[in-house]
């Protein structure tokens, strides 16, 4: 009778267990869906009354033709929440975190991004703390926590490709426009105007800056840091140099831009003599998955003891790790940069 009373209360104390991760769960996503659905689109609000007063600013200026302020002042602000602001700024990560998103070209504050990477990690670690494993647990929590940060790059990275892409081009625009008579500010509005984003995006910042009174040299250095692109530095410093010592602004940009289409010519080449090694290494990586469900089709009761037995599960974490270890070495052996 004590035995089955026993039984009965380590059968409550897991259903009360159960409960309260599902009570942690639910809490947890409803405060997800609260700043989400509430406090973005208040911060969003806030930004395009900043943005439409700042270009309100800039024309009546113009149209005055006044002297633009001799001080810019920039927004560094973490976080819309004061108290989680004063954190953020004590922390080193957080400037290299908003370089991270300006460069990826997102309008999200520092703050929102450590928020949602706080809740991705939180939820994760409130699904796997069911299987009983720290271990696995706090792998798992630490790498969803991530996760945000990798979208982040991956975007950064899409966003950087695109303007490599086009940044040639920008350069013939910027010297048609001097060669029809403008000048150097007046070429780099033009490629604010026309060119595509976001190259469109940055060089309009750029021409913004320098026209509220920061030094064209300041602008140029600040795009160098929101773009991180070896080509749009060797823009820069050509074109710093050039300023220093003079010269044909002109034919400088020519010569930029063909060295800048032949280097993705020798680009193009590697690519493609690197191309059976990048596919060897994606076969190799995903080999074993595709094994591992063809097995669970034809023996779930096989492939299952790697999963339920406490060895298989460190045999799965070591696989992962190898197979991830050897996928990062192939991809350095093939990435060649010219």
């Amino acid at each position: 009778m004590t035995k089955e009373r026993e039984d009965g209360l380590h059968e409550v104390e897991e259903v009360v267990q159960i409960d309260a991760i599902d009570i942690l769960i639910a809490c947890l996503l409803g405060f997800g869906l609260f700043y989400f659905g509430v406090t973005l689109p208040t911060e969003k609000r806030r930004r395009r009354v900043r943005e439409r007063l700042e270009r309100f600013t800039l024309q009546k200026a113009q149209v005055k033709k006044e002297e633009p302020a001799e001080i810019v002042i920039t927004r560094d602000q973490l976080s819309t929440i004061p108290l989680f602001n004063r954190i953020l700024r004590r922390m080193d990560f957080a400037a290299a975190l908003r370089r991270l998103l300006d460069q990826a070209g997102m309008k999200m504050t520092v703050g929102s991004m450590v928020l949602i990477m706080l809740i991705v990690a939180s939820v994760a670690f409130l699904f796997t703390v069911r299987l009983q494993n720290p271990a696995l647990t706090m792998l798992v929590t630490i790498a969803s926590g991530f996760l945000p940060l990798l979208w982040v790059k991956r975007k950064k990275k899409r966003r950087l490709k695109l303007f490599e892409r086009h940044f040639p081009d920008a350069l013939d625009l910027m010297t048609s426009a001097l060669r029809a008579g403008l000048s150097f500010v007046g070429a780099l509005g033009m490629v604010g105007k026309e060119a595509q984003p976001p190259i469109s995006e940055e060089f309009s910042k750029t021409y913004e800056e320098q026209a509220l009174g920061v030094p064209i040299e300041e602008s140029l250095q600040r795009l160098t840091q929101r773009i991180d692109s070896l080509d749009l530095r060797f823009f820069v410093t050509a074109l710093l140099i050039q300023r220093d010592i003079g010269g044909n602004l002109t034919e400088l940009l020519e010569k930029i831009s063909l060295t800048i289409r032949e280097r993705f010519k020798l680009i193009g080449q590697v690519r493609a003599q690197t191309a059976q090694g990048r596919f060897t290494g994606w076969m190799l990586t995903g080999m074993p998955f595709i094994m591992a469900l063809i097995i669970s089709l034809l023996n779930r009761q096989y492939i299952m003891l790697l999963v339920t037995e406490r060895l298989g599960q460190y045999m799965i974490g070591m696989a992962l790790f190898m197979q991830f270890l050897g996928f990062l070495v192939i991809r350095k052996v093939v990435n060649i940069k010219p």
